[in-house]
């Protein structure tokens, strides 16, 4: 209701509204998806009243805090406010002002697409540099002309750490379209993160023998991770949680020098691989791709768009970068978050296959995507029907009854329920065909 009093232009309405149905999911201890699009919804439209109170911008600021704490902890990229341009864009503009969440509101604003780039083109012309800075990595992976004027307009920007953060995204802008073809050769470094961890320099593997220590490894992993600049104290927290600091940091900066001296072992030529800059560590990103940087634009260019037949090969593009969790052999809390939001974008792109070549009549490719997704998820009925679906297609029914039962147990142990009388049907209607 509260979106129907926006759409009609009344906006004390909609406060009203969602002001009532917040204090009594607070009151349910309700913190899931109503919660959070209630205070990004309650956040944008405060941020939009004329005439607005002291009090209610504060009211705003802690709405908008409050909306995005929720949707980065649940890893809810697609919520309500995604298409509210004039709503979202003082919600996410206020927590990257702030600095708040940026990792997690960057994402956002990737996802949206052209649609940023009215607020990406405010925020790079703010005053503080340290909001121009958080400009770079959203432009870059969003692309295109604007996208890159703007970012080529920065590379002149009075400060420094802006100046060469946009200097390096400039020199790497891959110029994709929806999905399109890469452009130039790759850069010297690839850090391959989908899956087992694997960092490869002009084609050749850096081996355990070239690290010396694992946490060399790590700390390149962690700053291919946070992409911006970031500082000592971060890092610390990241890699070495819960060690008394003087130690954490002793062992930070010989880490730092073996990570520099295993990448200058295979790569002996001028440039340095890591930035330094003000207390801050980026990777060079004209120098360094990750695959999960093409994983995630690919996404933004064609996953929502309907699958034809030019949209399949790059939706098969990602599913081939996918070889498993990200940075699966790593277990930092700080991975946890984007390896659950990776792993859904492989899951959205494998059922999209499914369901185009079921459409197609090609069970054969239904079974190939869909595999994997039921060995992951083995309660889900959704994936199992339209798996036995396939085999029926291709007249296995052996196999349609060894998924149900896998299907059936699952069920039983994980969840103590049965298959619903929807899948039983659909199960028995199989085998006697």
């Amino acid at each position: 209701m509260s979106t129907v009093f926006i759409q009609v232009g009344d906006p004390l309405g909609a406060k009203s509204l969602l002001e009532d149905a917040i204090k009594f999911m607070d009151r349910c201890g309700m913190s899931g998806q109503p919660a959070c699009n209630a205070c990004g919804l309650l956040s944008g439209v405060l941020f939009s009243m004329e005439d607005t109170s002291d009090a209610e911008i504060s009211a705003a600021r802690d709405y908008a805090r409050r909306h995005i704490t929720i949707a980065a902890r649940m890893n809810y990229v697609q919520n309500l406010l995604m298409k509210a341009d004039d709503l979202y864009d003082a919600v996410l503009g206020e927590c990257l002002k702030s600095g708040f969440e940026v990792d997690f509101c960057q994402r956002l604003l990737v996802q949206r697409g052209v649609r940023s780039l009215r607020l990406l083109t405010e925020l790079a012309a703010d005053n503080d540099p340290k909001v121009r800075l958080r400009t770079v990595v959203p432009l870059a992976d969003i692309g295109g002309k604007p996208a890159t004027d703007i970012v080529k307009s920065l590379t002149h920007d009075s400060d420094p750490q802006v100046r060469q953060s946009a200097a390096a995204a400039a020199r790497r802008f891959v110029k994709v379209e929806a999905g399109g073809a890469r452009s130039g050769d790759e850069p010297p470094l690839q850090v391959l993160t989908l899956g087992p961890l694997r960092i490869i320099v002009q084609g050749k593997e850096i081996t355990a023998l070239h690290w010396r220590t694992t946490k060399a490894r790590d700390l390149l992993a962690y700053l291919a991770h946070r992409i911006e600049p970031t500082s000592t104290e971060q890092v610390l927290d990241a890699l070495w949680p819960g060690v008394e600091t003087k130690k954490a940091l002793t062992s930070f900066h010989s880490t730092m020098y073996r990570l520099k001296q295993a990448l200058r072992h295979v790569y002996p030529y001028p440039g340095d691989f890591v930035l330094h800059s003000g207390k801050r560590y980026q990777l060079n990103e004209s120098l360094i791709s990750t695959d999960r940087r093409r994983f995630e634009k690919l996404a933004a260019g064609v996953l929502r768009e309907e699958v034809s037949t030019e949209t399949v090969p790059y939706l098969e593009e990602m599913v081939s970068l996918y070889r498993g969790e990200y940075l699966a052999d790593l277990d930092y809390v700080w991975v946890i978050q984007d390896r659950e939001h990776l792993q859904q974008l492989y899951s959205d792109v494998s059922i999209k296959l499914a369901q185009y070549y079921f459409k197609e009549g090609q069970y054969s490719e239904v079974i190939k995507y869909l595999r994997p997704l039921t060995a992951a998820n083995p309660v889900s009925e959704e994936l199992c029907c339209l798996l036995m679906k396939a085999y029926a297609g291709i007249g296995d029914k052996r196999a349609i009854a060894k998924q149900y039962r896998a299907l059936r147990t699952a069920l039983a142990e994980e969840l103590g329920l049965s298959p619903s009388a929807a899948t039983r049907n659909l199960y028995y209607r199989l085998c006697r065909n």
